[in-house]
């Protein structure tokens, strides 16, 4: 069997069906018409060379190789949908990630290490790399964004101009 000649859409439709047993539920459930989710059921039944559902007067029931079948969709699915999820959960607890600021000398003494003291209990595994502005130019701090995936934090704030 040549995969590139799957259409991946099936699998989705078969999970659907196994756990709708009803060709009208699970086309509803997936947003398209009966005749097509008909049409899937057919093409999957071609290409796995069994019936996979059966109809009975108690509605559709899944053949012992659908019943096989069922979890390692369910695995392939879950996979794909994690393969192109754009964003990441984020957890604050387990991430090792390092955030760049830059902050004054007032910003740094009145935000940032109450940050500190926050962030070694709910997540002591981030770092911060803390600059003050003399520590670089702005267009090094450009640079910087440009050529890694690094986030800039910048905080100023002077105190005479209330």
């Amino acid at each position: 069997m040549n995969i590139a000649r799957i259409d991946l859409n099936l699998l989705v439709y078969l999970d659907m069906l196994l756990r709708e047993r009803n060709v009208t539920r699970a086309a509803n459930q997936l947003g398209i018409t009966q005749p097509a989710m008909s049409n899937g059921l057919r093409r999957l039944r071609d290409l796995f060379e069994d019936p996979l559902l059966v109809r009975t007067s108690e509605g559709m029931i899944p053949t012992e190789r659908a019943q096989k079948l069922q979890p390692q969709i369910r695995n392939i699915l879950a996979n794909v949908e994690k393969t192109v999820q754009t964003t990441t959960e984020f957890n604050a607890e387990d991430s090792e990630r390092v955030f760049r600021i830059m902050a004054s000398d007032y910003a740094e003494s009145t935000i940032i290490q109450p940050l500190l003291e926050k962030l070694s209990e709910i997540a002591p595994k981030i770092r911060l790399d803390i600059m003050t502005p003399s520590d670089v130019s702005y267009q090094d701090v450009e640079q910087v964004l440009l050529i890694s995936s690094s986030t800039a934090l910048m905080i100023f704030h002077n105190p005479s101009t209330k």
